[in-house]
C-alpha cells in the first residue's frame, strides 16, 4: 500500500507560506481586474472560476498532508 510521505514541521510551514502567498498574489490580480468597468469579461470569469479550482485544490492537498500524521 502506498503511504504519503510525512511531512516535516518546517515543510509544513514552508507549504503553508507558500499557498498564502500564491493566495495574496490571486487577490491582487483579481481586486485590480475587478475595478474594470465590465466585472462579466471572460477574462474575469475564468480568473474567478480558476480561483474556485486552486482553492479547492489547496484545502484538498492541505488535508491529505494533515492527515498523514494520523497515520505515523
Amino acid at each position: 500500500m502506498n503511504q504519503l510521505e510525512q511531512l516535516l514541521p518546517e515543510q509544513k510551514q514552508d507549504l503553508n507560506s507558500w499557498y498564502d502567498i500564491e493566495q495574496q498574489e490571486w487577490i491582487e490580480v483579481l481586486e485590480t481586474i475587478c475595478h474594470k468597468p465590465d466585472n462579466n469579461s471572460p477574462e474575469i470569469l475564468a480568473l474567478l472560476e480558476a480561483e474556485t479550482r486552486w482553492e479547492a485544490e489547496r484545502d484538498y492537498y492541505h488535508h491529505q498532508y494533515y492527515q498523514t500524521d494520523r497515520f505515523f
